[in-house]
């Protein structure tokens, strides 16, 4: 599977992304979540961003991800805490229940991972039927000079571990998901630091279910 950030690179990303915690999309997440007693799947979480900031606000969170490090690295933050699970596997082969979770968050996974489709069954697989997504990622809006830079950067190999992301379009990348979801909030994020890609922020829902927000 592609997009695991293993290694000391794991350790770098916890340390530099600290700035996780707050910001935007964790302001977007808190937004959208309204009760106590959610049972949540924090799937492809990294070294633990969210479940820090959701694990005193819910039911149950359980952290998903395929890198050994970035579970050891979560297993020391929240090992401690009994409502909290840290599992190791494959995001698109996570051996967790059928129609589980209240909530599944995405943040910023999407991008790292070429099988977008199989991921996203595996989402709708662990879901409840009246659950919801929290979906945060990017598209590309200047698509051709996006991956020239990733062909460059591949070529030359800057970094030993340099860590290809796989960024569709905005057509693509929203035609898959409302292939497999009902769309009920969108936000786009203003982000200025890359020109070639824009970030955003959804709500998501089971296809054909009438119910409220989460």
């Amino acid at each position: 599977m592609s997009g695991i950030i293993n290694g000391k690179r794991a350790r770098e990303y916890d340390r530099l992304n600290r700035h996780g915690k707050s910001g935007p999309y964790t302001q977007f997440i808190l937004n959208n979540i309204r009760k106590k007693n959610l049972v949540i799947c924090d799937l492809c979480c990294g070294s633990g961003f969210t479940i820090e900031i959701l694990h005193q606000r819910v039911k149950q969170i359980d952290g998903i991800d395929a890198s050994p490090e970035m579970i050891k690295i979560c297993e020391e933050k929240f090992g401690r805490y009994e409502n909290v699970n840290i599992k190791s596997g494959a995001a698109v082969d996570t051996q967790l229940k059928d129609n589980f979770y209240n909530l599944v968050i995405l943040r910023m996974a999407l991008h790292h991972l070429k099988e977008k489709q199989e991921l996203l069954d595996e989402v709708k697989r662990i879901l409840k039927q009246d659950g919801s997504v929290l979906l945060i990622d990017k598209f590309c809006v200047r698509t051709m000079a996006y991956h020239l830079k990733e062909i460059f950067r591949l070529i030359f190999k800057f970094k030993k571990d340099y860590l290809e992301h796989v960024v569709w379009s905005k057509d693509k990348t929203f035609n898959l998901i409302k292939k497999n979801f009902d769309l009920k909030i969108l936000n786009i994020v203003d982000k200025k630091t890359h020109k070639e890609t824009q970030n955003f922020m959804m709500v998501l829902k089971n296809k054909n279910m009438d119910h409220h927000l989460i």
